[in-house]
């Protein structure tokens, strides 16, 4: 134990407290045993209570569970913090705090914990037989793929009633042979009806193990065989598609379709993809095996599917041989218009494929069995009833048994350690601000202080004071990356909102917040709970228009605004009178031409800021042949960075959310084939899902993020499989500054 806290502490991020308590005497020995000279009668217990920040809590408990530790509950913390344990599935809605811990109540002060994360726990699949690969596919499989592959196979033949790990269901006849009894596992109810066959289930791997492959596979491998060309459902006849559906995100739209042309072998599966300008007549879907669309079409053909004029004429007018969502996560909250219309597609098998199945409650997974259409799970009573109250109860009356059975029985998830990737070095370099860096940094931070001191002090907080505080802190974090050039770039800065300019709400206004808002995370579409980010709903695709964005900041995403009733906008607006309401966007209006004749801002050499004279002598200074990966937030940094890359005669390729699906894939295939191109800039949240960057070996973030999840996902793309080389990630950090809080 102690070699394993002296790895834990031997970065500046991890911090101990430790402490020795008396628990009980040693049990009296035989007494034909000699007691050794010096023993103790007392039994100690060594206590360590681990604290660092956010972003090392996964790397942590990965590396505690490869020891074989796992962490608990903490007791007697020196101070209330914010908790987070990766050993367990979040009890609560909310942040815990290590305050709410003394509520808990047990028999002893440890509890050993024997299971892992009730996902993670199921890498264990050595039960499952291997499953080649079709003929159709072009790519070998590893051995996990093949597993995943028997897998996803037997979940669609519905279930066999054997009492097997894949099944919760069994089928029991009486004494006379007469009656036929189902009895549910979990819930233990019978009932003389089978259940409903609910063929599918959730492929849960790990970020980079290549789920994409395995679905594709499946694809291949089990194509629709039934001859019936219709098929009755609850809302009457309809015709039968020999079709799979892949629901993905707008940004993965070219990702698929570049997977689909390296991973099938030519003439065999046909694809199409069903979105914005390159929609097809509903007619010729039935002519291809796979058909990739977005959830935001998804839920524009719903609504158009309640026209009785295009009732025969869209995406819900057909029953599907397959429905799979990718990044399924989005639809975690069930009220969501996402969420209501991937549910609503009548399909014969049904898959959710996502690496965070949960991602801050238990309740994230009710919604994933919603879509899955899973007896009785999928209705929200049974779900509370028999899986989240269990599970939500604290201490030693937790039950997590018919969780961890409905687990094992619908989903696979494995980790990265099931296969031999190379070794990942996480490392963060604390950089120092220059002399002049740092009085420019203090001036500004007085400001942002007093924007909010204003804000705290104000009741209640008027919406101008309210965005100034937040853009306030991105000055803080934007100056950490350009250092004394961030006064002379042409950059958004941060300037006041009036009163005066919420009164008089306009475009320029509203966009200035619009920004803000979204850099914060906190774009959130106030009618359908969706998250308005790159291609969701936020006026990047052409499916959709703009976002709406009242003066009292509430916000409605391009969706909603489409598929409002009538024409004419629900408003949330809490008024009387219902505020102004503005189009905003994060993009310039003629961002093509903006783009072609994008001027790069010129630094003098003494103004390049500290964070990224480091970052360009790392650069400079790399192996020959070493790729690396550039990530920021912030287009302006990349701007930045892209200048200095020209002025340094250093190779690269750029892709960020205002490149359209196909540029994109481009510039990702420049980089993986093109020997020259040395970096690839990436804007973070475009890149963190989906994207294959292995030809890089070490990874910059240049900053952090509000949401870490978004930096893990980042470094996934290159640590991930296919990767042949040892993996480096460089996180950095400015001393004393904003990004060590």
């Amino acid at each position: 134990m102690s070699k394993i806290l002296v790895n834990l502490g031997s970065g500046e991020e991890i911090k101990f407290q430790i402490y020795c308590r008396n628990i009980k005497c040693r049990a009296a020995q035989s007494k034909k045993v000699a007691r050794k000279v010096g023993a103790n009668e007392l039994q100690y217990l060594l206590n360590a209570i681990i604290y660092g920040p956010q972003q090392l809590c996964d790397a942590v408990g990965l590396y505690l569970t490869k020891c074989g530790v796992y962490l608990q509950d903490p007791l007697h913390c020196d101070g209330d913090y914010k908790y987070s344990n990766p050993h367990i599935i979040s009890r609560s809605e909310g942040t815990a705090m290590t305050s709410s811990l003394m509520n808990l109540k047990a028999k002893s002060d440890v509890e050993v914990i024997r299971t892992k994360d009730l996902f993670a726990e199921l890498s264990e699949d050595d039960h499952l037989l291997l499953t080649e690969a079709p003929d159709a596919i072009n790519t070998p499989l590893y051995i996990h793929q093949k597993r995943a592959l028997t897998f996803m196979t037997r979940r669609e033949e519905g279930w066999q009633y054997n009492d097997s790990m894949e099944d919760f269901w069994v089928k029991e006849v009486d004494e006379t042979g007469q009656m036929t009894r189902y009895t549910n596992m979990i819930t233990e109810i019978s009932q003389n009806a089978p259940p409903p066959a609910c063929p599918g289930g959730l492929l849960a791997d790990q970020m980079g193990l290549g789920k994409s492959l395995t679905v594709i596979s499946l694809i291949a491998s089990n194509t629709c065989k039934t001859r019936e060309p219709i098929t009755f459902t609850s809302e009457g006849y309809l015709k039968r598609l020999k079709s799979t559906m892949v629901v993905v995100p707008y940004s993965l739209l070219e990702v698929w379709n570049t997977q689909l042309k390296r991973h099938l072998k030519p003439n065999t599966l046909t694809w199409m993809k069903f979105h914005g300008n390159t929609k097809k007549r509903t007619l010729d879907l039935a002519r291809h095996d796979i058909v990739i669309t977005t959830f935001e079409t998804l839920v524009s053909e719903q609504s158009r599917h309640l026209n009785p004029e295009y009732q025969n004429d869209t995406l819900f007018s057909f029953s599907w041989h397959r429905i799979v969502l990718d990044e399924a996560h989005i639809i975690r909250n069930r009220t969501t218009s996402m969420a209501r219309a991937a549910c609503a597609i009548h399909a014969t098998n049904r898959w959710a494929i996502t690496g965070t199945p949960i991602q801050n409650c238990v309740t994230d997974f009710a919604s994933l069995l919603q879509f899955l259409q899973l007896y009785p799970f999928s209705i929200p009573r049974v779900f509370d009833e028999h899986i989240a109250r269990p599970w939500l109860k604290s201490g030693g009356d937790r039950d997590i048994s018919s969780m961890k059975k409905l687990v094992n029985c619908i989903s696979l998830s494995r980790t990265k350690s099931i296969i031999d990737l190379p070794k990942r070095e996480d490392l963060i370099h604390h950089l120092d601000f220059s002399a002049e860096e740092h009085e420019f940094y203090n001036t500004v931070k007085e400001g942002v202080l007093r924007k909010l001191n204003e804000a705290v002090g104000s009741t209640p907080v008027r919406p101008g004071q309210y965005l100034n505080a937040l853009q306030w802190l991105n000055e803080l974090r934007l100056l950490c990356n350009h250092g004394l050039a961030h006064a002379k770039i042409n950059v958004n800065k941060p300037l006041s909102i009036t009163p005066q300019d919420i009164q008089n709400w306009n475009k320029s206004t509203a966009n200035r917040a619009f920004e803000t808002i979204v850099c914060h995370d906190e774009a959130i579409c106030s009618m359908c709970g969706n998250s308005i980010t790159d291609g969701g709903g936020g006026g990047s695709s052409s499916e959709f228009p703009k976002p709406i964005l009242s003066k009292c900041l509430i916000l409605t995403c391009g969706s909603c605004v489409k598929h409002s009733i009538g024409g004419e906008l629900a408003h949330r607006c809490p008024h009387d009178s219902f505020c102004k309401s503005i189009e905003v966007s994060w993009a310039s209006e003629n961002e093509g031409q903006a783009r072609i004749e994008r001027v790069l801002p010129s630094i003098q050499p003494e103004r390049v800021s500290t964070k990224l004279k480091t970052l360009l002598k790392s650069l400079q200074t790399c192996y020959l042949g070493e790729k690396s990966v550039v990530f920021s937030y912030w287009t302006t940094t990349l701007d930045i960075i892209e200048s200095l890359l020209r002025q340094s005669d250093i190779s690269y390729t750029r892709i960020d959310g205002k490149h359209s699906g196909e540029r994109r894939e481009e510039a990702i295939e420049k980089f993986q084939t093109d020997e020259k191109v040395q970096v690839i800039l990436v804007s973070i949240t475009c890149g963190g899902a989906g994207l294959d960057l292995t030809a890089a070996s070490v990874a910059y973030l240049l900053e952090p993020q509000w949401n870490p999840m978004l930096e893990e996902q980042a470094l996934c793309r290159i640590h991930r499989l296919g990767q042949a080389k040892e993996v480096k990630t460089i996180r950095y950090r400015i001393r004393g500054s904003f990004e060590e809080v």
